[in-house]
This record gives structure tokens, sequence and C-alpha cells, in this order.
């Protein structure tokens, strides 16, 4: 028998947010008057899952996420995340093969690794300026919707390119400073 996970909110502290879950076992239970109420599909966001920067923030004084759930949409799953997941490697095996077989003509610049190889969770210094894989003004190199990289972070991952046509090619292109484009500005 599938049940459903309990909803619980911590006197201190944050709680995870509440979310519309259609996935969920269909649940009722028999009213006083003996009909029956339908309980609603929703569940509390899992440490695992993530809440998409596309949700109204300003919501939550309203009450979205706790006495009112958020709509699906706002948030990715462990399932729809384990898909995009496995979709990102399908893809990325797609590109591997095809520089595998073209290693005279192409080269590959794997940008994922060099983020999680570059930062470790952790702040580094990137031609002087103090950079982390986040959308934090004058700090992160991705902008703030937090999926592209802002002109600095763009500047970075251009010369990781510009290394890697170096090498095939043995060209002598020229690096970017990338400490001289912008970050996030703090005023947005």
């Amino acid at each position: 028998m599938r049940t459903r996970p309990l909803i619980i909110f911590e006197d201190e502290g944050l709680s995870p947010v509440v979310i519309e879950d259609p996935s969920l076992v269909d649940a009722s239970i028999i009213m006083p008057n003996g009909t029956f109420f339908e309980i609603p599909k929703i569940r509390q966001l899992r440490a695992t899952e993530f809440l998409l920067l596309s949700f109204p923030f300003d919501e939550l004084k309203n009450g979205a996420g706790t006495s009112i759930p958020l709509d699906k949409k706002y948030a990715l799953t462990d399932k729809e995340i384990e898909k995009v997941r496995q979709r990102i490697t399908d893809f990325n095996r797609i590109i591997q093969d095809i520089v595998n077989d073209n290693p005279e003509q192409l080269n590959l610049i794997n940008i994922n690794f060099d983020v999680r190889e570059l930062f470790g969770g952790f702040p580094s210094q990137l031609n002087g300026a103090l950079v982390d894989a986040s959308i934090q003004p004058n700090l992160g190199l991705f902008s703030a919707d937090g999926v592209h990289f802002n002109p600095r972070g763009n500047a970075h991952f251009t010369n990781k390119i510009i290394e890697g046509i170096n090498k095939l090619y043995s060209a002598n292109l020229f690096f970017l400073d990338a400490s001289q484009y912008k970050a996030n500005d703090p005023a947005l």
C-alpha cells in the first residue's frame, strides 16, 4: 500500500515549501456527514529537489509554499532531475563520439567539468578577481537567471575554448582578462 508523505512545519528554522505533486497516490477521507473528501496531492519539497528561479519569491509572504501549495511548474522533482541528468549524459555521449571520430578536426572543451574542478564549492581567483559558480553579485560567473554565464563567466569559458584551439591547431590566440569583464551587478 502506497502512502502519502507527511507535511511537517518546524517551529524554528526553515521548513521545505509545499508543492503540488500529481504523481501522488489518490487519497480521500470520509467526512462526518458520510461524504468523501479528496485529499489534495501536495507534499513538501525534498532536500534533493529544486525550486526554480522563475518562482515569484515575493509570493512566499502571501502564504505560497505553506498554506497555498506551489504550482508544480515551479519545482523540479527527483524524477525530473534524473531525466534531465540522463538526457545530458546521452547528449554528451553523442558529442564525445563525434569528437572521437574526428580527432584532427574537433577538440572537446568540457565546461561542466571545469566548473566543478575550478570551484569545488569555494571561491577561486581568476586573473585577480574572486569568482565562484553562483549568481552572487561581483562574485558569480552565472547571470541572475542561474542558467547562462554573465560577461565574466563568458570571458573565462572563452579562454577555455581558446586554450583548446591553441592546443589542437598549434595556434597562438590571445586570452581574455576575465577580471576586466562585469560580474552581476549588486543593484539587480
